[in-house]
């Protein structure tokens, strides 16, 4: 569930005024980068920060604001008797096959980064960017678009993404998705997300900007038959396994990645979700580096729209190349 998801149900839980008490408790997601991790670490350092008093009181229990509080609490926190026995063993026995597992399952801790797909992320809302104050006018960034489609169950996405040649940061600014869309939503939808912008500077991204598709002829010549400036990007055997070294920072062109999450959702719910699998070899733990191949749609749209600066590495001559 998105940040975006979560602050819908609590706003309709505030409209009932003081009368409710409102309790929100969620498992440790895996990911550093994900924004319930990234909210508690805020919400420990305004404690820390803005705290009064607080003598014989646990960081954790004080107050950010008023009926505001936060509380970490691990399966040795619970008192004895309200979970059954056998949870306690089975914790002890993932202890003793699978420390780092029992860490996040049971004591809660955010897991090993070292399984994180894409390292290198941060949620940045593209309203909270002071362009000035960032130092980079609209000279510095190049745009893009790329699309996916989804055949149900599985959802068509469409992304823009601006990148910074001076700093080396990919941001993805606005999508659109949806599950069974015709070829007139897609085309309905991409001209709206088109329409939008980009986000962060106005015009960045028009109704002509080239946008970078999977390849599926039909859709495409019905798309530019009703005035997209849509092209397929030609396949070629490795270039996967480059497009996600750009991406995974592994070619230094890429230091960040920045994804709007409140308005690309599904995106962040992705490459923030992207783990390589662990599996236990003669007994050692080991982690398996393959790309992924599920809940990936919006991954692939970026590795489509950015095709161009990373597809030299693949092919000489072609500057339009995708497996």
């Amino acid at each position: 569930m998105s940040k975006h998801d979560v602050d819908q149900v609590l706003l309709s839980l505030y409209r009932g005024g003081d009368i409710f008490e409102t309790i929100f408790t969620y498992n440790t997601p895996f990911s550093p980068s994900h924004w319930l991790n990234i909210g508690w670490n805020n919400a420990k350092e305004m404690l820390t920060e803005t705290s009064e008093g607080g003598v014989g009181v646990e960081e954790s229990e004080r107050p950010v604001k008023e009926k505001v509080y936060f509380k970490h609490v691990n399966l040795y926190d619970i008192p004895r008797g309200i979970v059954p026995q056998q949870v306690y063993d089975m914790a002890e026995a993932m202890k003793e096959e699978n420390e780092k597992e029992w860490r996040h399952v049971i004591m809660g801790e955010v897991g090993d980064p070292a399984t994180m797909v894409f390292p290198l992320l941060k949620p940045i809302r593209v309203g909270d960017i002071d362009t000035n104050e960032f130092g980079n006018g609209p000279e510095c960034w190049r745009w893009y678009v790329g699309m996916d489609y989804g055949y149900r169950p599985d959802p068509t996405v469409g992304v823009v993404v601006g990148y910074n040649r001076v700093k080396k940061i990919l941001f993805i600014t606005d999508e659109t998705r949806g599950i069974g869309w015709s070829e007139d939503g897609i085309y309905m939808n991409v001209k709206d997300m088109l329409s939008r912008g980009g986000g962060l500077f106005p015009g960045a991204v028009t109704i002509s900007t080239l946008i970078n598709s999977e390849i599926d002829n039909r859709i495409i010549d019905g798309l530019r038959s009703k005035g997209l400036n849509i092209y397929p990007v030609k396949k070629v055997s490795g270039s996967r396994d480059v497009s996600y070294q750009f991406l995974t920072g592994g070619y230094g062109d890429v230091k960040e990645i920045w994804i709007d999450s409140e308005r690309c959702p599904g995106c962040w719910a992705e490459f923030v979700g992207a783990e390589f699998l662990r599996r236990d070899i003669g007994g050692k733990e080991i982690i398996i580096q393959e790309w992924p191949t599920v809940n990936d749609h919006g991954i692939d749209a970026t590795r489509y729209a950015t095709v161009d600066l990373w597809s030299g590495r693949a092919v000489t001559g072609s500057k339009r190349s995708l497996l």
